[in-house]
């Protein structure tokens, strides 16, 4: 038998995630040495079938995720509307990037960061 990692998450009521990744951006070593931050659409993935951006329907919020959309909180549980998901993908493009900005980086030091997370 198998073990799968997010049951096991789950079991203990825990969660981990690893942020955002544009996926369909990284095709190729060259990129590593790119300083412009990656097109909102280059965060899809293929394999997931959707932007890993933007949140599943049911997800949780966190506190600025929530005012952007308008809402007081949102829960574990409460549906979220297509609008609303791609309001929260939007506003976490536009938080990644400043920092991405801030931080003065290139891919390779997002790469980094994001496999230090």
């Amino acid at each position: 038998a198998g073990v799968s990692y997010d049951a096991f998450l789950k079991a203990y009521n825990a969660s981990a995630s690893k942020g955002y990744f544009p996926y369909e951006y990284f095709d190729s070593l060259e990129k590593l040495s790119s300083t412009q931050f990656p097109p909102y659409d280059q965060f899809f993935s293929s394999l997931k079938g959707t932007n890993t951006l933007e949140p599943s329907r049911y997800d949780e919020l966190n506190e600025m995720e929530t005012a952007a959309i308008g809402r007081q909180y949102v829960a574990l549980g409460t549906p979220l509307s297509e609008d609303e998901i791609s309001e929260v993908g939007r506003f976490r493009y536009s938080q990644l990037q400043q920092y991405w900005y801030e931080n003065n980086w290139s891919f390779r030091d997002f790469l980094v960061d994001y496999n230090n997370m």
